[in-house]
Formats: C-alpha cells, structure tokens, sequence
C-alpha cells in the first residue's frame, strides 16, 4: 500500500484485484490488528525490523531491473529521497502502532 502511494500511482489505473491487493487488504489487516489480536507484544525495537521489508524489495528491486529485467518505468530506483521516505514513513507508522499497542494493552 505505502509502495503505490509513495510512487504516485494513480488510484484508477488498478484493475479490482489489484485495488483488493494494494489497499483493501492492508486496511483491513489494520482493523483485524486492531479489534482482535493480543495488545503489548511490540517491543521497542519491532519498527527497526519492519524496515527490513521495504529495504528488502528495494534492494530485490535493483537487482532485478539490473541483472534480469528492465523494470517498469513507473519505478524511478536510484532516487535515495523515495527510499529514504519509504524508510522514515514506515518508521514513523511502526511506533506510532507502537504507541497505540502499549495505551490499549489492557495487561499493563
């Protein structure tokens, strides 16, 4: 979801499976998290490790476009601004999930 907003994709050029994929499925995993799952499991330092992901398919994404493939020209790879952002949005979301995961743990 961060992915698509982040690089400027147009809502209306997803076909329906594609919407379901990149927007309806994380918000609802959100709301699933929200009224269902155990609260007060994050650590500190859960966040640090959910920017392995985006990390991950960045450096996937290189190699891919280099090695293999040329890559869709939707994706500008060597702008360091777009990763570094990707990186500090899924920073600043992941302790804000953070905070929300001590206020409503109800064991505290």
């Amino acid at each position: 979801m961060m992915a698509t907003l982040m690089l400027g994709r147009s809502i209306l050029s997803f076909s329906f499976a594609q919407m379901i994929f990149h927007y309806i499925a994380p918000i609802m995993m959100l709301f699933d998290w929200v009224l269902f799952d155990t609260k007060g499991r994050f650590s500190i330092f859960d966040p640090l490790y959910w920017m392995i992901i985006p990390l991950g398919y960045y450096i996937y994404a290189l190699i891919y476009s280099n090695v293999v493939s040329v890559y869709p020209a939707i994706y500008n790879l060597y702008n360091p601004k777009l990763i570094l952002g990707t990186l500090v949005t899924v920073l600043i979301i992941g302790y804000i999930l953070f905070v929300v995961d001590k206020i409503t743990d109800k064991n505290r």
